[in-house]
């Protein structure tokens, strides 16, 4: 026999290409018949064995008995398949015609199986089957055979790659392909051969929501918990043979995919209003902590989806069911947690009665951006006109270190660079709405958008314009805790006297700070970083900002910023009096 050859096709029977090769083929038997699987895209006429090798006591030798290549399965003539009876076939109803495009398995009388796909339907014993893979080795009757399980109008329900195999789950099982062949789910005893695991979600009727890969494991997240399938010992791979499915103690899980975010995963509860961490406390043992229990107020508003940046800083997005983009900062190795919420400029006009109006966002994914800086996208929906929109947006990267009138701080927006003008164009799909714009470094605040242009007033003229729809940055601050000299001065009276800002690259003129029980925004009042020609200038440092407040506060205060410009707090001290 020989020990090693090339499949080679062609079409013109002189130029050659190599589908297939194999070496190494010895330790051949008597009328011994190997099976090689191999894939090839290219339509040929002509196919050619180019073999060497042999040996035996004959080495000047070589004889093959056969070769029998397969043609492709959608190629195939299609053959009739009958059954001896309806016992056992879709719950002993027999054939029925939504089983057409099922896979069907059978187990040859070589003891090797292969799988077909049901191509017509003539009765409830009769169907017309496609072979995919080797021929069948004789018409003996098959007794070994199942329907596959991927049918119509029962779909697998989440996915993932683990270990070089493509995994699936439905309901409370999962299904993994054969290694390093994704297309093939015929179960099997080798290692490399597919896997199923009914009842992977554990004991409890708990329905697979999602699956995911980690170190060492496939996660499986139900509705009851989160499961680790993996290879039975320590960095053992996972196979028919070697398995083990262990249970973790952790909260239900959201049908949403969770996210990697390095050290961690992320994911939502079942109940959709709280996120949770998912870190490993030893080999394929997992442990769960609720990440916004300081925030709760605002995951509670229901979470939708999950996207995890990590380029420029970890950030955990996540659109609300309110319409809000809610904000999870996660560096835990620096141990720097928090929560924060995005309301997008513009608004919806079908939100439901006594909601805000605010734009919605739908949806977020996150990228690799082509500076090496992740991009996140975001469907955002809005009334325009008194019709409903939704535009694909891209969310910039944080200002930093750069000229002021690059920096990009509207929603929906567009930018300008050319010669100076005073009219833009380009701006249909924010007709009638009011924008704001950052020209040449100067704010223009509420000009209307009418047949898709903006002008600047009083003839005003820029080469470098930002053009979009106006949003409201704001924070508002705890009660004070602070250490008196006879203890916190929690539930003390207190009254802000001013606060001191530290800024980084700041524009002051849209910056305000108000008092929680008074009602008067005091702004930050710089005059000398606007310069005589009305351009802003950015400013980084320190500032105070006299505070009109009460003694019947808590020493709360709000900070809000309205231009369209860079605004960066660093730190925000209060000077305080308190009663003793």
């Amino acid at each position: 026999m020989p020990t090693q050859w090339e499949i080679q096709g062609s079409n013109d029977g002189s130029t050659w290409t190599t589908i297939d090769s194999r070496i190494g083929q010895i330790g051949w038997g008597n009328s011994e018949r190997r099976f090689f699987e191999f894939f090839n895209k290219a339509a040929f006429e002509y196919l050619r064995m180019d073999m060497d090798g042999g040996g035996g006591s004959d080495s000047t030798r070589t004889d093959l008995a056969e070769w029998a290549p397969n043609e492709d399965g959608d190629l195939m003539t299609p053959f009739n398949l009958t059954a001896s009876s309806i016992t056992g076939i879709n719950d002993d109803t027999g054939f029925q015609t939504s089983d057409i495009g099922r896979a069907i398995r059978l187990l040859g009388s070589d003891g090797r199986w292969r799988w077909a796909k049901i191509a017509a339907r003539t009765s409830a014993t009769v169907v017309t089957v496609r072979l995919y893979g080797h021929a069948l080795p004789d018409l003996s009757p098959i007794s070994r055979w199942r329907l596959g399980t991927f049918v119509p109008g029962k779909y697998v329900e989440a996915g993932s790659l683990y270990e070089e195999r493509l995994a699936f789950s439905r309901k409370f099982s999962v299904y993994a392909s054969a290694t390093g062949d994704f297309d093939n789910f015929a179960l099997g005893e080798k290692d490399d051969d597919a896997l199923e695991f009914v009842q992977a979600g554990g004991g409890q009727a708990n329905d697979i929501v999602w699956i995911a890969d980690s170190d060492g494991a496939l996660l499986i997240g139900t509705s009851g918990g989160i499961r680790a399938l993996s290879g039975s010992g320590i960095d053992e791979a996972l196979t028919p043979s070697s398995f083990k499915n262990r249970r973790s103690r952790t909260f239900g899980c959201a049908r949403i995919r969770p996210v990697d975010a390095g050290q961690s995963f992320l994911y939502v509860t079942r109940s959709r209003k709280s996120i949770a961490e998912l870190t490993q406390s030893s080999t394929a043992k997992f442990t769960s902590d609720d990440i916004g229990q300081i925030s709760e107020h605002i995951p509670k508003q229901g979470v939708v989806e999950l996207a995890f940046q990590t380029d420029p800083d970890p950030m955990l997005w996540f659109p609300l069911e309110n319409g809000e983009l809610g904000g999870y900062t996660h560096q835990p190795s620096q141990e720097v947690r928090g929560m924060h919420r995005h309301r997008f400029g513009g608004s919806f006009a079908g939100s439901a009665p006594g909601q805000p109006t605010w734009a919605v966002v739908e949806s977020a994914v996150v990228t690799p951006g082509q500076n090496g800086v992740d991009d996140i996208w975001l469907i955002v929906k809005r009334t325009i006109g008194g019709v409903t929109r939704r535009y694909i947006e891209i969310m910039t990267t944080p200002f930093e270190y750069g000229m002021l009138e690059d920096a990009f701080q509207v929603d929906c927006g567009l930018t300008y660079s050319g010669a100076p003008v005073n009219v833009v164009s380009g701006l249909g799909h924010l007709n009638g709405q009011l924008v704001d714009v950052l020209a040449g470094g100067k704010v223009y605040r509420g000009l209307p958008v009418a047949s898709g242009q903006v002008a600047l007033p009083a003839g005003a003229t820029a080469g470098k314009w930002q053009v979009g729809l106006p949003f409201q940055s704001e924070a508002n601050t705890l009660e004070l805790d602070v250490g008196g000299q006879d203890g916190s001065v929690i539930g003390r009276r207190k009254k802000v006297a001013k606060v001191i800002l530290s800024l980084l690259e700041t524009d002051t003129t849209g910056l305000q700070v108000q008092s929680f029980l008074r009602g008067r925004w005091e702004s930050v009042r710089m005059p000398s970083i606007v310069a005589p020609d009305g351009n802003a200038k950015l400013y980084t440092g320190n500032v105070d900002v006299p505070v009109d407040d009460s003694w019947e506060g808590q020493g709360r205060v709000r900070i809000r910023h309205l231009n369209p410009t860079p605004c960066t707090i660093r730190a925000f001290t209060p000077v305080f009096d308190a009663e003793p």
